[in-house]
Formats: structure tokens, C-alpha cells, sequence
């Protein structure tokens, strides 16, 4: 059966399935509970109160910034931390990759460059 207008006649009833029950009756419609976020029912309880927790009892984080109109946030610097590279990681910036043993046409074989590239 089709929702269409022309599938189905003025008089007839649009069907809707029950669920079963799976013993061959069909069980009634029921309302669902409400449920809090915790996974308790709510009900006519109030809710315990979260106490939040401030900033001195959690560690300092980078501070995440939203852009408008981006689909990625921004970073701010971290706290203690410089945009400065560390002496420790120029260490090898300056140094070639050059091989330990070296051939007659080493020099060539560099400067050639297939007609492709």
C-alpha cells in the first residue's frame, strides 16, 4: 500500500502497525516514560543539584575560540608556551641528507632531471 492520494480511496483507513509482542497478540500502544539525561526516570522527584566545579579544582587548558562562519575553532596559545621553536628542535634543520659513501656521478645523477618533472 502506497501514501499516495490516488493509491488509496476516500473512505478507506490508512493502517498502522502495532508492535508485537512476539506470543502472537499485539500489544497496546504505550506512552513513553520520561527519561532525565542520567538515565533515571523523571518523575515528580526533583533532581540533585551538581555542584560545579571551578577553575582551581581542574588543570589550565587551552583556550578553544569559535569563529564565525568556519567549520574549525581556533586555538589560542597554550599557557607557559611561546609560537618560538626550542633550541632542542633546530638541532637538526641545518644538517642535509647526504649519503656516507659517494660515487663519480653522484653530481649528475642530482642535476639530471627527467623531462616529466
Amino acid at each position: 500500500m502506497t501514501d499516495t492520494p490516488d493509491a488509496t480511496r476516500g473512505d478507506a483507513l490508512r493502517a498502522v502497525p502495532v508492535p508485537s509482542t512476539g506470543s502472537g497478540t499485539s500489544a497496546p500502544p504505550q506512552e513513553a516514560e520520561p527519561v532525565e539525561a542520567s538515565g533515571h526516570r523523571a518523575g515528580t522527584q526533583e533532581a540533585e543539584p551538581v555542584e560545579a566545579s571551578g577553575p582551581r579544582d581542574q588543570p589550565v587548558r587551552q583556550p578553544v575560540v569559535r569563529v564565525r562562519g568556519s567549520r574549525r575553532a581556533r586555538l589560542l596559545p597554550a599557557p607557559g608556551t611561546t609560537a618560538e621553536p626550542a633550541p632542542a628542535d633546530d638541532r637538526e634543520r641545518g644538517a642535509g641528507a647526504k649519503p656516507a659513501a659517494s660515487g663519480p656521478n653522484d653530481d649528475r645523477m642530482l642535476r639530471d632531471v627527467p623531462p616529466h618533472y
